[in-house]
């Protein structure tokens, strides 16, 4: 007697965890329910359902008003009821996934936009080229050349080549 009475008290205090998935609160569900059933206690799908629907997340409490608001919910069994749950919080993550992956996107964009807004990328202000120089320095050679790193006598693209 003492033991059915613990496991109905464990079973009203039963409460979705917020990081929990409806797969793992119904778990915890079923398991005191079959002990309370092994013990004696009479558990109707029912009183399940009604105690799965009372103690889930606030994040359901839409999907839960439109579930108490059909008809339905009288003849459901407490699987398809759990079907119904776990297809809405499929449907959240999906959008909180979306979520984030376009915050991420806007992010990166923001940053590219921020680094563009500066003059250069991350690469700006480091040293390019061979070595520790950088373009042109220490080469007499190369400062004859154009903008475009060729010299005039190859017809680089620095200088244009005059015919007369």
């Amino acid at each position: 007697m003492i033991r059915l009475q613990t496991l109905r008290g464990e079973f009203e205090s039963l409460r979705m965890k917020s990081n929990e998935s409806i797969a793992e609160f119904y778990t915890r569900v079923m398991v005191v329910a079959n002990q309370l059933r092994r013990n004696g206690e009479t558990l109707e799908d029912m009183r399940i359902s009604e105690k799965i629907l009372r103690s889930l997340d606030p994040k359901f409490d839409f999907i839960v008003a439109a579930l108490e608001e059909t008809k339905y919910l009288e003849t459901m069994s407490v699987e398809e009821l759990v079907g119904s749950l776990q297809a809405h919080e499929q449907k959240v993550t999906r959008r909180s996934d979306d979520r984030v992956l376009e915050q991420t996107l806007q992010s990166k964009l923001s940053l590219h936009e921020k680094r563009y807004e500066q003059g250069g990328t991350s690469q700006q202000g480091r040293e390019r080229g061979r070595g520790s120089r950088g373009r042109g320095s220490g080469n007499a050679e190369t400062k004859d050349r154009g903008r475009g790193g060729r010299d005039a006598s190859r017809g680089g693209r620095g200088q244009q080549n005059h015919v007369s």
